[in-house]
């Protein structure tokens, strides 16, 4: 039985499966021009200054470091306003670096002017559980017969950073957290129960932060695992 691996809750792509080196990162920082006195860092913590002279770059750079090279952004701090960690304001400062920097431009700042200092870090990977034997989840009555035949297949979701995936419970109860927070880019015209045999399945199961008993896969699940309950 495969072993749930637990994200670190931070924007980040869950579908990746390591954190790069911090010596790909800071090649990568160079080769897009950035000056070594800019950025920093050691096996667990790269600092990126962000400055006026570098608008236009940012929104890629952060990007590129947090979904290609697999490393979260833990805080950020400004002068005389110390170091930030609160995850709702760090999510709402990497949004649009290249903005704020532009913002800064409007108001006159010259381009050593620093606006602010993002802190990065490796994410952490670790078995927590084993999964529960038995998952929920809910299709379309509409593809009943196809998952049946095929299996499930992940689909585009609202609250993640990577393209697709399959959200289950583990507590039958809290199915509706599924649909109260609208998950996938679809709305359900008649919601069907399935259960997923988690002894029959082969793919790796992560957990959820948005759901209390929540859990998802990127991977397809055989149609052998999975059994019809009924209407939601």
């Amino acid at each position: 039985m495969k072993l749930i691996k637990n994200f670190q809750e931070f924007n980040l792509n869950e579908g990746l499966l390591r954190s790069y080196p911090i010596e790909d990162i800071m090649a990568y920082v160079n080769r897009k021009g950035i000056e070594e006195e800019y950025y920093r860092g050691g096996s667990d913590e790269f600092k990126l200054d962000i400055v006026v002279k570098y608008h236009g770059v940012y929104n890629q750079l952060v990007n590129t470091i947090i979904n290609m090279f697999g490393w979260y952004a833990y805080g950020y701090y400004e002068d005389f306003e110390g170091r930030t960690t609160d995850k709702e304001m760090v999510d709402t400062m990497i949004e649009d670096v290249d903005w704020g920097v532009g913002e800064a431009i409007k108001d006159g700042a010259e381009e050593d002017y620093g606006i602010c200092t993002l802190i990065f870090k490796p994410r952490k990977l670790h078995k927590v559980e084993e999964i529960p034997s038995k998952l929920y989840t809910l299709i379309d009555n509409s593809q009943l017969n196809k998952v049946k035949e095929k299996g499930l297949f992940p689909k585009k979701t609202k609250y993640s950073t990577y393209e697709t995936r399959i959200i289950f419970v583990s507590d039958i109860s809290k199915m509706e957290d599924i649909m109260d927070k609208d998950y996938y880019e679809y709305e359900f015209d008649e919601p069907v129960i399935v259960s997923i045999d988690v002894s029959l399945i082969d793919v790796e199961v992560f957990k959820d932060k948005e759901i209390e008993t929540g859990y998802y896969t990127t991977e397809p699940v055989s149609p052998r695992a999975i059994k019809n309950l009924g209407l939601f």
